[in-house]
């Protein structure tokens, strides 16, 4: 019976189902056993494995995990020191869906600093979560059976500061959910992926309450609203702290708008070539040298097709938001093998 698929409850995002089974990418990079680059990580020695401070101030390290799941049903009260109340959670969880073996598919990194908490999986190192420190509530250590159980509560209430994001509730579907809006040309493929990515990146700064404010200038712009104005609206949402943001917006700008957009933006400030750092200090190229020859790719479409696309993209945003909105606590659950 633990062979038979189950179906999902809303609670549980599985990140087998939703992360690593639709990646054709994944699946044939786990067939070649492709190489996997060596981890940014220290030598920790028992008994009690400490990392120097200074290194988790000043630099991030990083461990092979596997990532269970995230369970997003979690009440307040949960007591993470609690063995027995954290094991009928798991119990609770394997019943919706949590997977009771772990598989080379389940490969993960996990980067520590002091500032957050970054997993990715091992292979294309895409994003999984992404947690702030201040925004962990709990952590708890188990051993059941095999496994070394790594359980972190998280809250997904009004964060405070400017770099509060959505419950972890909204990490899993946002790929899955955007990427059903991709069609068309290679071209236009690509330009929708950057408006996935684009929601990422505002994920991790933004509040729920302000990437709700940003689908309804978004969809308002598109409905007419004069560019002067969405940019002034922009710049407001973000603040001087996050205006950098506004550069991966090029993907929504259409061609007859980008002139005033671009010179918007060397009026505050920034200019072409800009980066973005994530907590690591790590660089990413922003979209902006891509980004051009996606949004032409848009005007060429016929003006039905373009609006359809546009739409679902928006519709999928919106969906998404009002799923985070209602979130109680959540638990991120990993599994660490100390070897």
């Amino acid at each position: 019976k633990q062979n038979q698929p189950q179906p999902q409850e809303r609670g549980f995002v599985s990140p087998i189902k939703r992360l690593v089974f639709p990646k054709a990418a994944r699946r044939a990079a786990l067939r070649s056993s492709v190489y996997r680059r060596p981890l940014h990580s220290v030598p920790l020695y028992p008994p009690d494995y400490l990392i120097d401070p200074q290194i988790l101030l000043h630099d991030y390290v990083e461990k092979e995990v596997k990532f269970l799941g995230h369970l997003t049903w979690v009440t307040s009260s949960l007591n993470p020191s609690s063995r027995d109340e954290v094991l009928q959670l798991l119990d609770t969880a394997r019943v919706r869906g949590l997977p009771l073996q772990t598989t080379p598919e389940q490969d993960s990194i996990l980067s520590l600093s002091a500032r957050c908490l970054l997993l990715t999986w091992r292979d294309n190192e895409e994003l999984i979560l992404r947690i702030p420190t201040h925004e962990i509530a709990a952590a708890s250590y188990l051993r059941d059976d095999a496994l070394h159980l790594l359980i972190l509560k998280t809250g997904a209430g009004v964060r405070p500061g400017a770099t509060s994001r959505a419950p972890r509730g909204c990490q899993g579907p946002e790929h899955g959910g955007l990427a059903t809006a991709c069609s068309g040309s290679d071209q236009s493929g690509a330009g929708l992926e950057q408006l996935q990515d684009y929601m990422v990146t505002l994920r991790n700064k933004l509040s729920p309450q302000e990437i709700q404010q940003f689908a309804i200038l978004l969809r308002e712009y598109r409905l007419g609203t004069p560019v002067q104005e969405y940019c002034t609206e922009l710049l407001r949402l973000y603040g001087d702290r996050r205006k950098f943001l506004l550069l991966g917006m090029r993907p929504f700008i259409p061609d007859q708008d980008i002139g005033y957009f671009e010179t918007f933006l060397e009026s505050i400030g920034i200019r072409e070539g800009g980066i973005l750092t994530d907590s690591f200090g790590r660089i990413k190229r922003s979209m902006s040298n891509t980004s051009a020859s996606a949004v032409r790719s848009y005007d060429s479409w016929s003006l039905r097709s373009e609006n359809e696309s546009f739409n679902r993209i928006i519709t999928d945003i919106t969906h998404d938001i009002e799923a985070c909105g209602c979130r109680g606590d959540t638990c991120a659950v990993i599994s660490a093998d100390f070897n």
